[in-house]
């Protein structure tokens, strides 16, 4: 099975824009999709 990790803008979450639709599109039983939260969207640190 192939794996898929969503990883969202800055300052956004899993659920924004087109984030949802695409990993409903991606998901199927060859290709699971997985995408989650990053803390502190509104000011990341590259560490």
């Amino acid at each position: 099975m192939r794996k898929i990790y969503l990883v969202h803008c800055q300052d956004g979450t899993s659920d924004d824009g087109w984030y949802p639709w695409i990993a409903e599109k991606l998901n199927n039983n060859d290709t699971n999709v997985i995408k989650f939260d990053m803390p502190n969207t509104a000011s990341p640190t590259i560490e």
